[in-house]
């Protein structure tokens, strides 16, 4: 995930420097202090981010979103451009609107239990918090993905999923390891 929050720093120099350019700015000392202190405080932040520092996750979080609705503005802009014509803006949206659409999927991960407990370096994630009994395991059901906690050597073909009903074991599992017994 630090190499993503790497990408995506430089992405935000490289949106920054389009911005610029974009309004005849790029050459104004005003820009150069602005790009500098953008690399700075990226860096900053990409380094906090790695060394899993506690004050980085939240601002890793803003700078994030920021740069979904950065590229999404830019994409916009691309499209209005490729709507007059040009071939190669509309190809630029298509990218940029592709960025946006990972980089949503990727958000849920900074929000996940499991992750925010791993870069604090607390045990409230993983198995110590699930209480597992002796003989239980973590699985998900093959058809809703829900995490379940089952015994693997008393489960039966006949197991279904308390949330969607469906089956734990498939039919061509079940039959395999029925031959075997």
């Amino acid at each position: 995930m630090a190499s993503t929050v790497f990408w995506m720093s430089l992405l935000s120099l490289i949106l920054l420097f389009s911005l610029l350019d974009s309004v005849g700015l790029l050459t104004s000392p005003f820009a150069l202090v602005l790009l500098g202190a953008t690399f700075a405080g990226t860096a900053y932040l990409h380094f906090g981010f790695k060394r899993q520092q506690s004050w980085a996750l939240a601002p890793t979080k803003l700078l994030w979103l920021f740069l979904m609705g950065m590229c999404a503005v830019f994409g916009l802009i691309d499209l209005l451009a490729a709507l007059n014509g040009n071939f190669f803006s509309g190809l630029l949206a298509a990218m940029l609107f592709y960025v946006v659409y990972t980089m949503g999927k990727r958000y849920g991960n900074f929000n996940n239990p499991m992750f925010v407990s791993w870069y604090f370096g607390s045990p409230a994630g993983g198995n110590n918090s699930l209480s597992l009994l002796k003989d239980e395991v973590m699985a998900s059901c093959p058809t809703c993905l829900s995490i379940l906690a089952v015994k693997p050597f008393e489960l039966n073909a006949d197991e279904l999923c308390p949330n969607c009903d469906g089956r734990l074991v498939s039919e061509t599992t079940a039959a395999k390891f029925g031959e075997e017994e």
